[in-house]
């Protein structure tokens, strides 16, 4: 990409543009900012390159370099939540697969129609709601797991702090 031609807000210095070009490749923040040509110790370069990669001219050209990166392919974490939400909440019912204008195509992941003397008849899979109650959990940050586990936790903790014991036939 050409930098000059764009809009893209270049930071006040050349090595803080380097650095930044460096951490957009992936490079370790303490090895960016050594690769930019800064002469210091490694730890030194650790706080350095956490405050310089937290300015906001560093900060406006990564975010502009990376927006221009994502292009139409590039899904975001909203999108994906979207569609997980669709998954789970349109009936079956609404599934057409015979109609290519409907709008809720995607959620199809396979059919098949019968035809008979009578008439046709057709079967749909829907994309697994599960899956996408589970991926939309997982991006939205929480745990399922980790969660219910945590309730089992709490809930035996206070069951041994009570001074009733439980009946030995029913453990």
């Amino acid at each position: 990409m050409n930098v000059a031609e764009s809009s893209v807000p270049l930071p006040k210095e050349p090595r803080h543009q380097r650095f930044a070009d460096l951490v957009l490749i992936g490079k370790p923040l303490v090895d960016a900012y050594l690769e930019a040509g800064f002469k210091c110790s490694r730890a030194t370069a650790n706080a350095n390159a956490k405050k310089l990669r937290k300015r906001a001219d560093v900060e406006a050209y990564i975010r502009a370099i990376q927006s221009k990166a994502a292009d139409d392919s590039t899904l975001s974490v909203n999108e994906i939540l979207r569609y997980c939400a669709r998954v789970v909440r349109t009936p079956i019912t609404k599934l057409d697969p015979r109609n290519p204008e409907d709008e809720n195509g995607d959620l199809i992941k396979s059919y098949s129609i019968n035809e008979t003397e009578t008439g046709s008849s057709f079967r749909i899979e829907k994309q697994d709601p599960f899956k996408a109650i589970d991926t939309h959990l997982t991006l939205s940050g929480h745990n399922p797991e980790a969660d219910a586990m945590a309730g089992l936790v709490s809930a035996l903790t206070l069951l041994s702090s009570k001074s009733t014991t439980l009946p030995t036939d029913r453990m």
